[in-house]
C-alpha cells in the first residue's frame, strides 16, 4: 500500500519543477532487520548495509529521518509526550521472514549485546564500515560489466589477475544486470566462482529461471529454455558418438 501511495504521489507531481520529498518513518532497528536478512539470504559483502537515509524510487525522493534512532527511544519518547501510535497488527505473525527476525532472532541477539541500544550501535558499526568498503570498491571498478571482447558481448571474463574481492563483486554486478536488477544469492556467485576454471561446460541456477554458464573463466547468462535446448544438443551428438563407436 505505502508503495503504491508514494507510486501515486510521484505520478501526481510528475513535471514539477519542485523537489518532492516523502519522508518515511524506518528506525534504527528497521536498518538492524534488513541487515539480517541480507546475511540469511546472502548477499555480497558490500551489499550487507542497512536503510539508505536518502533514496531516489521512480521519481521521488524519500528520506528516513528517524535512522538515527532505535525503536525504544522512539517509543519512550512518545510515552513522555503522551502521544498515541499506530502499529500494523501483521508485525506479530511470524509467517514473513522479518518477523520472525525482528520477534525471534533479534530480542536474543539484544539480550547477548546487553541491550536494545548495544545491537544497534553494533550493527550501525557494521554498517558504517561496509558503505567505506563498498566506496573503496566502486573507486577500484571503472564498469559495472566487463566484457570478454568487443566481439563477445554479454560475456563476463573472470580474471585471476585481479583482487578476489574485487573480481567476485565484478561477477556478482554483472550477473545482477543479466537479471535487470533483481535479488542474485551470492551462494550461485560462489559456486559460478568454484567453476570458472572448468575445461566443460557448467551451468550453475542463478534464479528466475536463468542459467550463468561457465567455461574456461567466461560466464554468460542463458534461459532455461536456452539449457535444455543446449543439453538436447549435446545429448544427440553423445549418442551419435556412441553409435558410431559401437
Amino acid at each position: 500500500w505505502r508503495n503504491n501511495e508514494l507510486a501515486r504521489l510521484a505520478k501526481a507531481i510528475e513535471g514539477s519543477s519542485r523537489e518532492v520529498v516523502a519522508a518515511v518513518a524506518h528506525h534504527a532497528d528497521d536498518s538492524v532487520e534488513t541487515i539480517l536478512l541480507k546475511l540469511l539470504r546472502g548477499t555480497s559483502v558490500t551489499s550487507l548495509k542497512g536503510i539508505d537515509a536518502r533514496v531516489e524510487v521512480d521519481g521521488l525522493v524519500r528520506v528516513r529521518p528517524l535512522l538515527g534512532l532505535s525503536k525504544v527511544e522512539l517509543r519512550r519518547y512518545l510515552e513522555e509526550q503522551e502521544l498515541q501510535w499506530r502499529e500494523d497488527s501483521s508485525n506479530q505473525k511470524l509467517v514473513y521472514q522479518r518477523n520472525k527476525v525482528r520477534n525471534v532472532i533479534i530480542p536474543a541477539m539484544e539480550e547477548i549485546a546487553g541491550s536494545p541500544k548495544a545491537l544497534v550501535e553494533r550493527f550501525s558499526e557494521l554498517d558504517r564500515q561496509v558503505r567505506m568498503l563498498s566506496r573503496f570498491v566502486e573507486s577500484e571498478i571503472d564498469r559495472d560489466v566487463k566484457d570478454a571482447s568487443a566481439d563477445s558481448p554479454g560475456v563476463f571474463t573472470i580474471s585471476d589477475d585481479e583482487p578476489e574481492l574485487l573480481e567476485r563483486e565484478r561477477l556478482f554486478r554483472y550477473l545482477r544486470q543479466q537479471k535487470d536488477g533483481a535479488t542474485v544469492f551470492y551462494r550461485a556467485v560462489d559456486e559460478v566462482w568454484a567453476q570458472r576454471k572448468s575445461s566443460h561446460v557448467k551451468h550453475v541456477e542463478i534464479g528466475d529461471a536463468l542459467f550463468a554458464r561457465v567455461k574456461k573463466g567466461c560466464v554468460d547468462v542463458i534461459t532455461r529454455e536456452e539449457k535444455e535446448r543446449l543439453d538436447a544438443i549435446e545429448l544427440e551428438k553423445k549418442t551419435k558418438a556412441q553409435q558410431e563407436n559401437g
